[in-house]
């Protein structure tokens, strides 16, 4: 990772991943999700990509995402509509 890269990583990754040390690893979605008011405030297009990074956070100990090239390619959508 160069100086002037970006990581990203998920917010509250050890509050929602459990199930790390699984093969396959998967996420849990809490109910409170639900009632969660920022949740709502994003669109379909969002929740959905929102989603789509906590799987492909899982894949790392500490919910770290990829370089968003490679998190683009993934989520099979452009860099710039991934941005």
């Amino acid at each position: 990772m160069s100086a002037n890269e970006v990581r990203y990583r998920v917010k509250n990754w050890e509050k929602f991943q459990h199930y790390h040390d699984r093969k396959p690893t998967w996420i849990k979605l809490y109910r409170e999700l639900l009632d969660d008011h920022e949740w709502h405030k994003l669109d379909g297009d969002s929740s959905k990509v929102l989603a789509m990074c906590w799987l492909v956070a899982s894949e790392d100990q500490f919910g770290w995402l990829p370089p968003l090239e490679v998190l683009a390619f993934r989520l099979r959508m452009t860099q710039s509509k991934l941005e």
